[in-house]
């Protein structure tokens, strides 16, 4: 009888070390899942972060960018980029044709910078026919800006002229 209760209480013991561990491995398979846990919603907060940053910063660079391109456009239409103006006229005995200075933008001509200028006859002569009309534009002493045609002669009738100039001063109205 002692020996079966010596091994009743031999496994009693086992049965107690063996709850013991279960209990263990419990606490910490509990313990590592909380640990996990913890470090997932960490990263998933850091992740969450980083893309709602972003995500803002998109949004606000995007308003941003918006309003200086309606800025801009709202500037470019009030101010364009360029000016042009065209007529018909006879040149003078001086063979000059005076702009008028309620051209829109003339204050702003600057010979020099002129990107297209083109002057034309009503009617061609031989000498319009071999060499063309040869312009100078230039402001005279007046401040006024003047097309002299030196090979211009009478035959040729009236001059058409075209003058496109790029704009030098914008004015911000915004």
């Amino acid at each position: 009888m002692k020996g079966k209760l010596y091994e009743l209480e031999l496994r009693l013991e086992n049965l107690q070390d063996m709850v013991q561990m279960v209990d263990e491995y419990s606490r910490h398979m509990t313990a590592q899942m909380w640990t996990m846990l913890g470090v997932f919603i960490t990263l998933f907060i850091f992740i969450m972060s980083g893309a709602a940053y972003f995500l803002i910063r998109n949004i606000v660079n995007d308003k941003v960018n918006k309003e200086i391109d309606k800025r801009l456009i709202n500037l470019l239409k009030e101010n364009p980029p360029v000016f042009n103006a065209s007529g018909s006229s006879t040149p003078d005995e001086n063979k000059r044709i005076y702009l008028n200075s309620s051209i829109d933008g003339i204050s702003q001509l600057i010979p020099d910078q002129v990107m297209i200028f083109n002057v034309s006859p009503d009617k061609s002569t031989y000498m319009t026919l071999s060499d063309g009309l040869i312009p100078i534009l230039r402001i005279n002493e007046n401040g006024i800006v003047e097309i002299e045609i030196p090979d211009y002669h009478e035959n040729n009738g009236e001059i058409h002229w075209k003058i496109l100039w790029p704009r030098m001063e914008y004015e911000n109205k915004i």
